[in-house]
């Protein structure tokens, strides 16, 4: 998590933004069992049996409705351009849709085009929330 915030933000705005200790504690609320929470994680594994992406989901009441959040996607350089990060998607999505989700949404730094272009492809909005911040969304 701490290195796709690096990635997209720069190393200096990320570590303003979050800490180390920061970025571990989002983690663990992420996947922390609680009340109403639902939560996974989705790892995809090379040829080779090496990590090569990751993304975390989370179902959230927003509007006095269940929202499917994909929180964070990364893949790993090496991995990257070979569908790794549509798989996790596509993967993510009916987990989410499974768990009863009525929109799928996520958040990105502005300037993260690659993330904004898969989001685009399978048919999300993109919506520009303030010079930092797009929510991308779409209905199932």
């Amino acid at each position: 998590m701490g290195e796709t915030l690096v990635e997209v933000l720069g190393s200096g705005r990320a570590r303003a933004v979050h800490t180390e200790a920061e970025i571990r504690e989002r983690l663990l609320w992420h996947m922390e069992p609680a009340p109403g929470r639902r939560a996974l994680a989705l790892v995809s594994v090379d040829s080779h049996g090496r990590l090569s992406g990751h993304t975390l989901l989370r179902v959230e009441r927003e509007h006095e409705r269940d929202i499917g959040l994909v929180a964070t996607t990364y893949v790993v350089p090496r991995n990257r351009r070979q569908g790794v990060a549509g798989h996790l998607l596509v993967a993510g999505e009916a987990w989410l849709t499974s768990q009863g989700a009525v929109e799928l949404v996520t958040y990105t730094d502005a300037h993260n085009t690659p993330l904004q272009e898969l989001y685009l492809t399978h048919g999300y909005a993109a919506t520009r929330l303030d010079d930092e911040w797009v929510r991308l969304s779409r209905p199932v």
